[in-house]
Parts: structure tokens; sequence; C-alpha cells
């Protein structure tokens, strides 16, 4: 059975039955608006937004990809067309004047997001590197920030995260590694978008 509305003025809207067994409940907003017509819909946009923060602080050691705590996480597409825009902002610093630290980024366990060189201590492709010059003062904290356009081709659950990997002395994480008065707060943000 179809609803008809009559318009105020003229002409009529139908509303048609659908042509399946069953109940079907269509949920009207609580509050004023309008409802968009397919075609009036763009193809693109965000569909879902997952984000992690870490303000936990301390150190690793050097010469092993650890993860770095509290980021880490998980987000399932809903389309296996569509991309996952992956977004870092983190903070580190390590102590050793001569020692490079790097960042890696990895879905399910395997690196993803890599450059094209490699350190002395042979990981290659890390997605972001900072690097304490000779003499450069330990308490001075970097910042690593990227993002990276994944095409995962899955609705599986997918986890992102981050790893340290340095190469001397040690590395901390969201503080300085001479001054405990520098603290930060670092972060991982994926979401889901339409090609």
């Amino acid at each position: 059975m179809s609803i008809i509305l009559q318009g105020s003025t003229s002409g009529s809207v139908t509303l048609q039955e659908p042509a399946v067994a069953g109940t079907t409940v269509l949920d009207l907003p609580a509050t004023s608006g309008t409802i968009a017509l397919t075609s009036q819909l763009t193809s693109a946009g965000v569909i879902q937004v997952k984000n992690a923060t870490t303000t936990s602080r301390g150190f690793q050691a050097a010469g092993t990809a650890t993860d770095f705590p509290g980021l880490t996480v998980s987000i399932t597409p809903t389309s296996a067309s569509n991309k996952i825009l992956v977004i870092v902002n983190a903070w580190f610093c390590g102590d050793s004047p001569t020692g490079n630290y790097y960042l890696k980024l990895q879905k399910n366990g395997t690196n993803i997001g890599q450059g094209g060189g490699n350190d002395n201590t042979g990981y290659v492709g890390n997605a972001a590197h900072r690097q304490l010059s000779d003499g450069q003062d330990t308490s001075n904290i970097q910042n690593g920030n990227f993002s990276f356009l994944d095409s995962p081709a899955t609705t599986s659950a997918l986890t992102y995260k981050i790893q340290t990997q340095g190469n001397g002395g040690q590395f901390y994480y969201n503080q300085s590694a001479a001054n405990s008065h520098f603290f930060m707060q670092s972060s991982i943000t994926v979401m889901e978008v339409t090609p």
C-alpha cells in the first residue's frame, strides 16, 4: 500500500512500499530539517574517524623496533573500495648526539608508508626520521608528523600502529631526554574516506 501526500498548492509525494518481505523501519530525525535526495549527496567524504592519543612518558632502548605506547588504533572499513587516511603526530627525543631515531607505521604488523632509504641498522623505509646532531642539547624534543593514504581493499578490521627504532643510546617518548618537564601528547588518527 502506498501513501500519497498532497502538496499544499499542487502536486503530490508518494511513499511507495518496499518490495520485500518483513518489516522495514524508517527513522526520521527528531529535529526539523530537509531530507536530501541521492542526487544531492556528494560521492567523496569521510565515513568514519578513529583516534588514539597518549601522554604516556618513558624511554626505550635503541636497536630494536618497539611499539610507541598508546599509538595504536583499529578501524573496520565499510567498503573495500574506500581508503584509509592515517595522520600521525608524535613527540620523541634521543639521548645520543650521534644516534638516528625513527618512527615506523605498521598495518596489521607489516611496515607501510616506507621511504626509499635505509639507516645503518638495516631498517629500510621509515615513515619519519629525526636525528640529533653532534653537540645538540638532548632537551630538544623532536616532532615527527606525517600522513599516509592507505588502500587496504578490505572490509576486515585493520590495526595501525607506530613503532620506534634507533641506533644509539635511548629513545624517549612524549618527553625530552635531558629535561623531564617537557611533557607532550602524541596521537594517531585514521579516517575512512571515499575515493
